[in-house]
């Protein structure tokens, strides 16, 4: 069970009461908690993806959760020891657990785990637990050492699914990321957006992601799932619960997070498409060095000069000069 802070023992009142703050920097990650019931009403979408990615959070949940990033970003805003909290080349890694400032408000701190590190440009992946979302090129600057307590608050956000159903149109794998298909993942964050909506949960795989029947109300109630299908957005399909090799941690053999895989996944994705356009350009500039030999070899026409010399006699000496 993750810990959970009395109203007499915040992170900020605990952190502020010693004198070394206790950091966290053995952590690979961080603690999810759902509770989300079988039938589940007054839920929140904290983010969305696609209709195979996105994040539910209860009414209850959300009020706890300001409280405590309340705490935090006045931790992190106030703190005095703060260039002991920066950190250092040495110290990043895969998977650890740290606090990152926003690329928008700068008194504002969310949780991350670290995705990648690019040393050339000394900037950082980031997944943004409490978000659920990623954030790529964030400077190291902007990250922090989390403290114990901050690490160890589950996170509330519940990654899900819905269930039942498969893009329509897809190119390879049946993946949502995969599609030429923004319209219809436009579609279906529009119905989703800003609404009530109620969850029922069907089942649970084994990367922690909950396969749902989603309702939301705008003039009528309505299940996303049977939306996305009427209008020929998804197809149905049955729900995979198994995982392929590539959506386990190849040193734990654990599941990866659904949202960790789609953004390895991406990373391979745009590395193929990359390696594609390389394939492309070298293909035109060879068709462009083809067709300037040509040009070339066609503006090589002989050039021939008669030089006729004529004599008294009825006789000639013609030269033909190249």
């Amino acid at each position: 069970m993750a810990h959970r802070f009395s109203s007499n023992t915040s992170p900020l009142n605990a952190a502020v009461g010693t004198s070394i703050p206790s950091i966290d920097d053995f952590s690979n990650g961080f603690t999810y908690e759902s509770h989300l019931g079988r039938f589940c009403k007054n839920v929140i979408v904290v983010s969305a993806r696609h209709p195979h990615s996105f994040f539910l959070q209860t009414i209850d949940d959300l009020t706890f959760s300001d409280n405590f990033f309340s705490k935090m970003n006045e931790f992190y805003n106030r703190c005095f020891d703060a260039q002991r909290l920066v950190i250092s080349k040495a110290a990043l890694r895969v998977n650890l657990c740290c606090v990152a400032r926003d690329e928008i408000e700068s008194d504002v701190w969310n949780r991350a785990q670290l995705l990648e590190y690019y040393p050339e440009s000394d900037q950082c992946s980031l997944l943004l637990v409490d978000i659920g979302t990623w954030q790529e090129c964030v400077p190291r600057s902007n990250l922090r050492h989390i403290l114990l307590p901050f690490r160890q608050e589950c996170v509330r956000s519940v990654p899900c699914r819905l269930a039942g159903i498969a893009p329509a149109k897809t190119e390879k794998n049946c993946l949502w990321n995969e599609c030429n298909i923004t319209d219809a993942i436009k579609t279906f964050r529009n119905v989703i957006d800003n609404v009530p909506a109620e969850v029922e949960v069907l089942d649970c795989s084994p990367n922690g992601s909950y396969f749902v029947n989603l309702f939301v109300t705008h003039d009528t109630f309505v299940c996303v799932n049977d939306f996305l299908l009427y209008h020929k957005i998804a197809i149905p399909v049955d729900d995979c619960k198994t995982l392929k090799p590539e959506e386990l941690d190849p040193t734990t053999h654990e599941p990866f997070l659904a949202i960790i895989h789609e953004f390895n996944l991406q990373g391979e994705l745009l590395a193929e498409e990359l390696k594609a356009n390389q394939r492309q350009q070298k293909e035109e500039q060879r068709k462009k060095h083809e067709e300037q030999q040509q040009c070339q070899s066609n503006c090589r026409l002989p050039c021939i000069r008669i030089i006729d010399i004529p004599f008294l006699s009825d006789k000639k000496l013609i030269f033909a000069r190249y």
